[in-house]
């Protein structure tokens, strides 16, 4: 028996057609879980996606972004001031990119954060994650998640001289050899 007053019937081409219980054909639906709009959303290309306001975006799509911004101003940093091989810079960079360093990152720049910014913070924190880093507790995991959100959403706002200004302060604050 199902919960609601609506069969499934099986599957045509991808759709599935919902009927109520007397047979009568009711709606005619994706069958993919992917929402009311899936098959034309799966027409556009990727080159050619649909642009999604920032605010629509998951916690964790804004960290995914996130990641990447302060990955690459560790990487830039790193390559403009210091003469090391590849695999040096890459060790220096995890020092500065891992959870355990964005968790202390974040608790020196929180209280620079606008009220925007700390609500922003909070959803990427409160996000769940299947997993947890090997080597971080699962409250690092959390902040340096919900850092990465706020680095994500202010880079897709367009408010990179803010992202520039909280580097700016860590790069001049943080010591990543500290435990």
């Amino acid at each position: 028996l199902l919960a609601s007053p609506f069969e499934r019937l099986p599957p045509v081409g991808g759709r599935c057609r919902v009927s109520d219980k007397k047979g009568n054909k009711v709606a005619l639906r994706s069958n993919d879980g992917e929402g009311k709009d899936a098959d034309e959303r799966k027409k556009r290309s990727m080159n050619e996606p649909e642009k999604i306001d920032p605010r629509e975006l998951s916690p964790l799509a804004l960290a995914f972004v996130g990641d990447s911004v302060l990955e690459l101003l560790v990487r830039q940093r790193l390559v403009e001031h210091h003469r090391l091989s590849a695999g040096k810079l890459n060790a220096e960079k995890v020092k500065y990119v891992s959870a355990r360093a964005q968790f202390r990152e974040e608790q020196l720049l929180e209280p620079l954060f606008t009220e925007d910014e700390l609500a922003v913070f909070k959803r990427g924190r409160n996000a769940s994650k299947a997993s947890v880093a090997k080597h971080a507790s699962p409250e690092e995991y959390r902040a340096s998640t919900g850092f990465e959100c706020l680095l994500g959403w202010l880079y897709l706002n367009g408010q990179l001289s803010r992202v520039h200004e909280l580097f700016e302060t860590l790069w001049q604050s943080f010591d990543p050899n500290e435990k």
